[in-house]
């Protein structure tokens, strides 16, 4: 196989072993994952070492500033734009996740005969692809997936089986291929009922639970991390067209990097709110549905002062805090000093912290700490209290969120055993926070911020008016609307690709 590495492409030719995509492939290092999980063990193996090998080349487009080598984007350097130039570039479509996607929400689309072998034994189903992968499926999986009309209601794609009309034993003795005009299944029959399951052939695989299955899946997932600005600038008038290449470009973008900046944006009240709705419904909060941030007397958040704001993640007192912040700068006077706002990535801050103090981090993910949000002296009073871990991890472990919330940290509640483990772990992790990179912008007005909340540590450097002005407002949008547009916008556009993790603390 030979590897051609140009500025905006990696160009992979001659392949030494089968895959479903042509001769000749042009992809973006963002690509590479897909082609890992789309290819044998082999094709895996072999592109993970030629991505290794080229990382000293690629230096200028993906960093990386950690001794244990953390990739690392840069949110500046066109990643998006490359993918959407490559989507036109590619000469076939391996895996079309439009499809795929479609199909596991019960859409009728066509499918391809990919299965090589089909086996049952043990009960259960052996199926060999035509790429030579192996999956296994149980007999119970399977019919709790049929898409049989008695299973599945074809046009909404839900279930509308019961569970408790399906036995407790379940033993597949039987299994065959077939295709009719909405593409290629299977089906599959039982020794203890009359029953024939029937599933999408592509469907299948995509869901696939083997362990390499699951592992490449949970690595497709896998966000670049961001450590070095510039945040990348979208114009306001041209991601308002959400039909555009500017509207997918910003949004993977934000997936990608976890903050972007939205220029030329109405210097008017509510004009965040406008921007939010570009991707989802504005969530409303205990502070409304927008919000001003400016300096006042006798403030009733420290962000409505003038003094310095440490990183931190808002509104982590609420079960599900909100997944978007938007921060719109109404006015930003030229003799304001300070003010600048800091980001850091704290996916980034938190693997580094695992791998330097694997002990501490373990102590962070079981016990919880306290955050609160309690105070009557305000028009509406407030009294939230919730407890969780600062990190959680997947089946992979994988990093899925990280909390970090200091001014709204209330008592720790835990056993005796463990306030000392805890506060020790607390203290490590505030360490490796502080040694991480900074990502400073300095808002002018029109500019709209749009960053992960679950993700990205925000903070201020503290400010001196000297005679100006600096007003900003903040809304915010909910996780699921924005990863579920993310994905939407994927399928619509045939990228093949997931939406990234986003912190949410979804398993996957």
């Amino acid at each position: 196989m030979n590897c051609k590495l140009t500025r905006n492409y990696i160009v992979w030719t001659n392949f030494p072993f089968e895959t479903s995509f042509s001769p000749c492939y042009t992809t973006t290092l963002l690509d590479l994952q897909y082609i890992m999980f789309i290819s044998t063990q082999v094709a895996r193996a072999t592109l993970r070492v030629l991505l290794r090998q080229s990382a000293n080349t690629c230096s200028q487009r993906f960093a990386s500033t950690s001794k244990n080598s953390l990739p690392v984007v840069s949110a500046g350097s066109g990643e998006t734009s490359h993918l959407l130039q490559t989507c036109a570039k590619k000469k076939s479509d391996p895996l079309e996740y439009e499809n795929l996607l479609q199909a596991s929400l019960g859409s009728h689309v066509k499918n391809s005969q990919i299965v090589q072998k089909l086996i049952c034994q043990d009960g259960m189903v052996d199926v060999t692809w035509k790429d030579d992968c192996t999956s296994r499926y149980h007999s119970k999986w399977l019919w709790f997936n049929c898409f049989c009309s008695e299973c599945m209601q074809p046009n909404s794609g839900q279930k509308i089986v019961k569970p408790g009309n399906i036995p407790w034993k379940l033993t597949a003795v039987n299994a065959k291929e077939f295709e009719n005009d909405d593409g290629a299944f299977i089906e599959v029959q039982f020794k203890e009922v009359n029953h024939i399951v029937r599933l999408p052939q592509e469907w299948l695989k995509l869901y696939s639970y083997s362990t390499d299955s699951l592992q490449a899946k949970s690595e497709l997932k896998d966000p670049p991390y961001f450590t070095q600005g510039p945040i990348k600038a979208f114009d306001y008038q041209a991601v308002s067209d959400t039909e555009s290449n500017h509207y997918f470009e910003w949004l993977h973008n934000l997936n990608l990097s976890g903050v972007t900046v939205v220029t030329n944006v109405p210097t008017e009240t509510g004009a965040s709110g406008k921007v939010g709705e570009l991707i989802g419904p504005v969530t409303t909060t205990l502070y409304g549905k927008v919000s001003d941030v400016v300096a006042v007397e006798n403030p009733i958040n420290v962000a409505y002062s003038s003094i310095s704001l440490d990183v931190h993640q808002d509104l982590m007192y609420y079960e599900s805090p909100p997944g978007l912040q938007l921060l719109h700068c109404l006015r930003f006077c030229p003799q304001v000093t300070g003010g600048e706002s800091l980001f850091i990535d704290a996916f980034y801050a938190a693997e580094n912290f695992r791998q330097e103090h694997p002990h501490h981090f373990q102590t962070l993910l079981k016990v919880p700490a306290t955050f609160k949000k309690i105070h009557f002296d305000r028009d509406n009073p407030a009294a939230y209290l919730y407890q969780r871990p600062h990190i959680t991890v997947n089946s992979h472990q994988k990093i899925t969120n990280v909390i970090w919330s200091p001014p709204f940290e209330g008592p720790l509640q835990v056993s005796e055993e463990l306030v000392e483990p805890y506060f020790e772990a607390y203290q490590a992790f505030a360490e490796t926070i502080h040694k991480a990179p900074v990502v400073t912008h300095r808002m002018v007005p029109g500019d709209c911020l749009v960053f992960n909340n679950r993700r990205m540590l925000h903070g201020r450097n503290s400010y001196e008016l000297n005679g100006g002005a600096r007003h900003f407002q903040v809304c915010y949008v909910n996780t699921d609307d924005f990863i579920q547009r993310v994905q939407v916008e994927h399928i619509r556009r045939k990228t093949g690709q997931f939406a990234k993790r986003v912190g949410n603390q979804c398993n996957f």
